[in-house]
């Protein structure tokens, strides 16, 4: 398909989004993967969180992005729990033998 060949000859960056639940039909075999997910406290991108975590292979990389109001000097209460909530998580896969 048009997107394999882009994905896998590519030498750009490519933002793809594809409603699929199968991993085996997703053309990111053979190239590292980089992940961007904006996390808040909402089920969606708590979901996108967990699909990056099942669509990854060893050696990609998965970014997790915040972007707090301008407006705030301190973080808010709000901040405060998306951190605890993301740093729980990372936590979790934490393999003492292991960089997470």
């Amino acid at each position: 398909s048009s997107l394999a060949t882009v994905l896998n000859h590519g030498n750009s960056s490519s933002l793809i989004c594809i409603k699929d639940d199968s991993v085996q039909l997703l053309p990111i075999k053979f190239k590292k993967g980089v992940f961007v997910v904006s996390v808040s406290l909402n089920k969606s991108s708590t979901k996108a969180f967990l699909d990056a975590l099942r669509l990854s292979k060893p050696g990609d990389e998965i970014h997790v992005i915040y972007v707090k109001s301008y407006l705030e000097r301190e973080d808010s209460d709000y901040t405060a729990q998306v951190r605890l909530k993301y740093e729980g998580f990372f936590e979790s896969f934490r393999d003492p033998g292991q960089a997470v």
